[in-house]
């Protein structure tokens, strides 16, 4: 700073001590320094004259460094550079400023106030600016109108999907009181959401018969049935509904309704079915792991999902995933028994280029590819007892190599592994490691076979015979009670994977109905004699008589006896002149 700038900023500090008072200089000198914020003091010509500590702080410069030098210039301010407002406007507050100040000379925000000030005679003799940095309140603040606007988007969203829906949606608490109602939902009850908010859903909708077991909010997790709902106008509508936990909100139910056509009601008293996520059940022993996979589904720990072949343990695992707060990471299936030595360990942790023999490239595991999400581990007790080992270290250390590799990844996937055998004995015979198998088996759930829940199997085969993606004939097909109580007797040792794979093949077969004549033989073998029994010493048109005598001349139950369709039946009444 030159002589003549010194002497000028020494002539603005004593016209300034002379307005504040020079007895108190060094008072007031303790007071600003004390001070939160930065303080400066300019001088007509925009020259700094004063910075108290948590300026030269803000700044990066100190008092010594930055006396006589333009304001903008020591701060750093293209705005300042542009426009002084203090100057040419007055007195200001509240103005945000973009800075590079700091040592760093990153870009901050300063929150600006600012004063002219004047001696007794009202002229200027200079200024004062306070300013506070809030770079971090800008960008929270940023952040949370990003927040906002994606909040409103999604609530838009939703907002147009119900309102397209065929199905009505609604919500309960856990007093049963209705917190939301859908558009539909309001078309389908003849009630508005207004009218229908905080009143009692099943008071309201007539439901109180059906639901009186019902004594808190966790009995209607996962559940499903049939129902018929009590309109406003006084009519009955014949409805599938369905219950699911709202994962963000302990204490409430999100419940859908879809309205049934007449055939559908028709067809099937269901009011015990349960949809559990692509599960059809309605056994008891089965109800019990949906409750226990809800419970489980919240947290980290590793799953063992122990059960026979066909019954259904994926299907148990990508529930697990869509149910836990990674339903929106990926979820990777790997069969340990179709990969032999170092493959599976490529497979699960990937490779480096030139690992081995063919690796051109690098290439992600699946453990990489899931992510934060799920890792099923399908036959797991068929990984070869060396390489168990390292499955091991990795669950303990949580963290993987690459084959050929030397740079450590995180491991943040879930591990849910499945066995169709029991790992106590392959852990007897030595052929898996028991500190892996309790790594593995932090909740275990045992999956029941087809056999030990026969309840299921009517439901399942039916479930299958209207199903798009297993009936292909692109028409309905009904299964006979007859040939339901024979499916019922079979011990299926494939379980719900036979059951699913004869149903697809049974809809071929058969045309409208598949009765026990559609039935492979050694299926109809095992089944006990019917209540109905048909000599088996007369011709075929005794026979033909004979059902029908049996059956009061009812054509379908006469059929089923004979283990034919009924199309067959009608051609041979007419062929053997049976009215």
């Amino acid at each position: 700073m030159s002589a003549e700038s010194a002497a000028d900023s020494s002539r603005s500090i004593e016209q300034l001590v002379s307005v504040l008072g020079s007895s108190h200089l060094n008072f007031w000198r303790e007071v600003v320094d004390v001070m939160n914020e930065g303080l400066l003091l300019v001088s007509p010509d925009r020259r700094i004259l004063y910075l108290n500590r948590k300026a030269e702080e803000l700044i990066g410069t100190t008092q010594a460094e930055a006396q006589g030098r333009e304001c903008a210039d020591a701060i750093n301010c293209p705005q300042c550079r542009c426009r002084c407002r203090l100057y040419e406007e007055g007195d200001f507050e509240g103005i945000e400023v973009k800075v590079f100040g700091g040592r760093d000379q990153k870009k901050r925000t300063f929150l600006k106030n600012a004063r002219l000030l004047r001696d007794p005679e009202g002229n200027v003799v200079g200024g004062v600016e306070t300013f506070k940095d809030i770079t971090r309140e800008v960008e929270q603040r940023k952040d949370n109108e990003r927040y906002t606007s994606m909040i409103f988007t999604e609530k838009t969203r939703t907002e147009a999907l119900l309102a397209s829906l065929r199905e009505g949606v609604f919500t309960i608490d856990s007093e049963f009181r209705i917190q939301s109602f859908s558009p539909r939902m309001a078309e389908l009850c003849g009630l508005s959401e207004e009218e229908a908010r905080d009143q009692n859903f099943f008071e309201l909708l007539g439901l109180e018969k059906p639901f009186a077991s019902v004594e808190k909010l966790s009995d209607l997790h996962a559940r499903t049935c049939r129902v018929e709902l009590r309109r406003e106008d006084g009519s009955a509508l014949p409805v599938e509904l369905a219950f699911r936990p709202i994962r963000f909100s302990d204490g409430e139910v999100l419940g859908v309704v879809r309205a049934l056509d007449e055939q559908s009601t028709a067809s099937a008293c269901r009011t015990e079915d349960t949809h559990f996520h692509g599960i059809v059940s309605r056994s008891v022993k089965m109800r019990e792991i949906f409750q226990l996979l809800e419970s489980a589904a919240n947290s980290r720990a590793n799953i063992l999902l122990e059960g026979e072949s066909g019954t259904g343990k994926e299907l148990l695992a990508q529930a697990i995933h869509r149910l836990g707060p990674q339903r929106s990471e990926p979820f990777h299936a790997v069969n340990c028994a179709t990969f032999t030595g170092s493959l599976l360990l490529s497979e699960l942790f990937g490779h480096e280029r030139g690992a081995f023999t063919g690796a051109y490239r690098s290439t992600p595991g699946k453990l990489e590819m899931a992510g934060a999400g799920t890792l099923f581990l399908d036959e797991v007790s068929q990984i070869p007892l060396h390489y168990q080992g390292v499955l091991l270290r990795v669950l303990e250390e949580r963290s993987f190599e690459r084959v050929g590799g030397q740079r450590k990844t995180e491991l943040k996937a879930r591990i849910i592994a499945a066995t169709n055998e029991r790992l106590t004995e392959a852990v007897h015979q030595g052929r898996f490691r028991e500190d892996l198998y309790y790594r593995l088996k932090v909740i275990p759930i045992l999956v029941p076979p087809l056999r030990e829940r026969p309840e299921d199997i009517p439901l399942l085969a039916d479930y299958f015979a209207q199903h798009p993606a297993i009936n292909l004939t692109g028409h309905p097909v009904r299964i006979s009670p007859e040939a339901l109580r024979v499916l019922t007797e079979h011990r299926w040792p494939g379980n719900v994977r036979e059951l699913r794979n004869l149903i697809e093949y049974l809809c071929f077969v058969a045309q409208d109905e598949i009765d026990v004549s559609h039935l492979p033989a050694e299926i109809r073998a095992e089944a006990g004699p019917a209540s109905l029994t048909i000599p088996v010493d007369t011709d075929e048109r005794a026979r033909l008589k004979s059902a029908l005598a049996q059956t009061n001349f009812h054509r379908g139950r006469a059929a089923r006896l004979l283990g034919i369709n009924r199309t067959t039946l009608w051609r041979k009444m007419k062929q053997f002149g049976i009215g």
